[in-house]
């Protein structure tokens, strides 16, 4: 592939993946989220909808984090530059407000309030706590899961849906116990 052709396809990829990769906000959406494990759930799929990875605590682990999930950050800039939204810093953080674009027209007819790509949150308005508590959870999951959380985040979507999908369950129920009440971003 030329140098020239890279960016271009490495931005088709990020908005192919726009509609389906960690987003949240649905419209309507109003009251909490089910944190219950669904009806006969196998206990590793239970587990998984609980799974919110700490922080990492040490320079260097915090080093392989992010070097872990560069290649979906690579992405989220590309996807981010792409949407002419303002870009904020939010910690470890790289939040793109107010997403104009494709990439800002796909979320906001999908009816999402927000998408994150390694440490980029691509948000169609300037996102709530509650709103950065759940994508950071997200980001914790891409460190540990690097380059192989996309296609694990999609094949999980494909089995199980947006609403039951395990790791949006997880970013969910951490973003609701640490900022309780409805979402005014939704």
């Amino acid at each position: 592939m030329s140098a020239a052709r890279a960016p271009r396809a490495a931005l088709a990829l990020a908005l192919a993946a726009a509609a389906v990769v960690t987003t949240v906000g649905r419209r309507g959406r109003r009251d909490a989220p089910s944190l219950l494990p669904l009806e006969h759930e196998p206990d590793m799929l239970a587990r998984l909808a609980r799974w919110d990875p700490s922080p990492p605590l040490t320079r260097s682990s915090r080093f392989a984090a992010r070097a872990w999930a560069a290649p979906l950050t690579v992405a989220g800039l590309l996807a981010g530059a792409s949407t002419r939204g303002r870009w904020r810093p939010h910690g470890d953080l790289v939040v793109v407000e107010s997403a104009r674009g494709a990439l800002g027209q796909i979320l906001a007819h999908r009816g999402f309030s927000a998408m994150t790509l390694g440490h980029v949150v691509v948000a169609v308005r300037p996102p709530e706590p509650r709103l950065l508590a759940h994508e950071r959870v997200h980001v914790r999951q891409a460190e540990r899961l690097g380059p192989l959380f996309g296609p694990a985040y999609l094949l999980l979507l494909l089995v199980y849906g947006y609403r039951a999908h395990p790791l949006e369950r997880a970013a969910e129920r951490s973003a609701w116990a640490q900022v309780p009440g409805p979402a005014s971003g939704d």
